[in-house]
C-alpha cells in the first residue's frame, strides 16, 4: 500500500501583495513539478517560487496556496502532499528567513489513511479539511470528511500540539459515507468552502432506487466546533449527473461554485442558493481546417481572490490529418467568469495545475 506524506509549504511568497499573481503546478502531478507564480497579464516572466528538487526524492502533490500571508511563515503557505513517504499527515513548511532552507512543522500526527488530493483551506485560513479513508475497512470503504478547526497561525504557534487522533475535540466529522462494498459507491469526497466556512459543497456518489449511478453536487451547513450528523440528508443537492466531477471552487464573493465536467470536458457552475440551476461556462472547443483539427480545454478551474478572473490550464491539442501525428501544449491561463477566450500566461509551456492567487 502507497503512504503518503501532506505538508503545507509556508513562506513563498513574501514579497507578493497583488491579486494579479497567479502560482501554479509546472507539473505533472506525479512526481510533481516547479511552483510557479506569473502574473494575470502574461507580460512578465514566470518566477519559481519553489524548485522541484527542494522536495527531495519523494513524489509531490501540490494542492492549494493560502489566501493570505502570515508572519509565522515569512508569506503565502501551499498545501501539498508527498507520496510514498512513509507518512500520511499534515505539515507546515515554511521558510524561517528569505533564501533559507524549508522546514517543517506537523498539523496533525492521526493514524491511517488521508485521502491526500482532497485536503483544503478554508478560504479565510482559519482551518483545514480533509478526506479520511479507513485503510484497515477495505471492504466496506469508509469515507468521511474532517474539519479541523486549526488556523495556519495556530498551527505555526511554538506550543502547537497536532491532534493523534479523531477523537480530539478540534476535529469535527462533517460527512460520514461507506460504500457497503459497492466500487461505485466509493467518495472521492471532492469538497470546497464558503467564504464564511459555515457551508461545504461536496461531491456525493450514490445510487438511485433504479439502480442508477449518480453524481451530486451536495452543500451542507456546518456550525464551527460543533459536531455534523452526517447519518442525515438534511444537505441540500444542487445538481445530480451520471459520472464524476472534480475541481470543485466556490468563489469569494458569491453562491456560485465552479466544477469541471468530465464529458464536454469543460468548467460549469452550480450555485448554493438556488439547486437545480446550471451554468455551462465553457467546452472544449474544435476547429477544423482541410489538414488539421484543433481542440482546445480550459480546465481545473481556480478563482482569484476578486471574484473577477479564474486561473485555468489551456490545453490544445492539434491532430494532422494526413498521418494522424498530434501535438500538444500547455500553459497556465485565465480566463473570464463568462469564459472564452483564455489569456494564456508564462514564458513558457508547462502547468499542471492552479493552486490560488497572491493576497
Amino acid at each position: 500500500m502507497r503512504r503518503s506524506l501532506c505538508i503545507l509549504l509556508v513562506g513563498l511568497a513574501a514579497n507578493v501583495s497583488q491579486a494579479g499573481i497567479m502560482y501554479y503546478d509546472q507539473g505533472p502531478i506525479l512526481p510533481g513539478g516547479n511552483i510557479q507564480a506569473v502574473t494575470d497579464t502574461g507580460q512578465a516572466p514566470t518566477r519559481l517560487v519553489i524548485g522541484r528538487s527542494e522536495f527531495g526524492v519523494d513524489s509531490m502533490i501540490s494542492l492549494q496556496m493560502t489566501r493570505f500571508n502570515h508572519s509565522g511563515s515569512n508569506g503565502q503557505a501551499l498545501l501539498v502532499c508527498h507520496a510514498a513517504s512513509g507518512d500520511n499527515n499534515l505539515h507546515l513548511v515554511y521558510r524561517p528567513a528569505a533564501n533559507a532552507g524549508i522546514l517543517s512543522r506537523p498539523v496533525t500526527a492521526l493514524p491511517y489513511g488521508v485521502n491526500l488530493a482532497t485536503s483544503r483551506i478554508g478560504q479565510d485560513d482559519s482551518f483545514f479539511s480533509l478526506t479520511y479513508r479507513d485503510y484497515r475497512d477495505r471492504a466496506n470503504g469508509q469515507y468521511s470528511i474532517w474539519r479541523l478547526n486549526v488556523s495556519v497561525d495556530q498551527a505555526l504557534a511554538p506550543n502547537y500540539a497536532p491532534p493523534t487522533s479523531f477523537g480530539d475535540p478540534r476535529l469535527q466529522l462533517i460527512v460520514d459515507s461507506p460504500s457497503g462494498g459497492d466500487p461505485q459507491l466509493v467518495q472521492g469526497h471532492g469538497h470546497t468552502w464558503s467564504p464564511d466556512g459555515t457551508r461545504i459543497a461536496y461531491n456525493h456518489m450514490w445510487r438511485n432506487v433504479d439502480g442508477t449511478y449518480l453524481s451530486s453536487l451536495r452543500v451542507k451547513s456546518v456550525v464551527s466546533g460543533v459536531p455534523g450528523d452526517p447519518s442525515s440528508d438534511m444537505d441540500v443537492r444542487l445538481y445530480d449527473r451520471p459520472g464524476g466531477n472534480q475541481y470543485y471552487e466556490w468563489s469569494p464573493v458569491s453562491d456560485q461554485i465552479l466544477n469541471q465536467f468530465s464529458d464536454g470536458p469543460g468548467i460549469q457552475a452550480f450555485y448554493a442558493d438556488r439547486p437545480g440551476v446550471r451554468t455551462v461556462i465553457l467546452t472544449m472547443r474544435t476547429t477544423e481546417t482541410k489538414t488539421q483539427v484543433v481542440e482546445e480545454r480550459a480546465l481545473q478551474p481556480r478563482w482569484r481572490p476578486d471574484g473577477l478572473k479564474i486561473g485555468v490550464i489551456y490545453t490544445k491539442f492539434t491532430t494532422t490529418k494526413k498521418t494522424g501525428a498530434v501535438t500538444g501544449v500547455k500553459f497556465p491561463g485565465v480566463i473570464s467568469p463568462s469564459g472564452w477566450p483564455v489569456t494564456t500566461l508564462g514564458s513558457f509551456q508547462g502547468g499542471d495545475h492552479p493552486l490560488g492567487w497572491a493576497p
